[in-house]
């Protein structure tokens, strides 16, 4: 599972890297994975939720916001502190996540995760 996050991580840091928004895509890149990550741990919760009958549109802010700070700094060690995104860069630039296979893999991830967490809406029985 980490493989994955590797190269999505690797996948994202490369398009902030390519499109030069800013100086720092490393940064950038762990910001937009963790929101990412956070977003689908708040679906399934509220998938969980739902099927237990319980009111599921309701998303705690604090603890929301500090799982999402949570996977930031796991990801800042796990990708980023002393120059692992270096190392991650020049690991999968030569396989198969340097290639549209990866960008189909993160852009299926990213769309799969907003459509599953829009599709709440029509869970919503009011």
């Amino acid at each position: 599972m980490t493989s994955f996050f590797k190269g999505v991580f690797f996948k994202i840091y490369q398009w902030f890297k390519r499109l030069n928004i800013d100086n720092i895509p490393e940064y950038t890149s762990v910001c937009f994975l963790s929101v990412l990550v956070t977003f689908n741990i708040i679906t399934v919760v509220m998938y969980i939720r739902h099927l237990f009958g319980a009111p599921f549109m309701y998303i705690p802010k604090i603890p929301s916001v500090l799982i999402g700070l949570v996977f930031m700094v796991l990801m800042y060690f796990g990708f980023i502190h002393n120059g692992k995104h270096v190392e991650i860069y020049k690991e999968y630039s030569k396989s198969v996540w340097s290639k549209r296979t990866g960008s189909f893999i993160v852009v299926t991830y990213i769309l799969l995760s907003i459509i599953l967490l829009i599709s709440l809406i029509w869970l919503n029985p009011k």
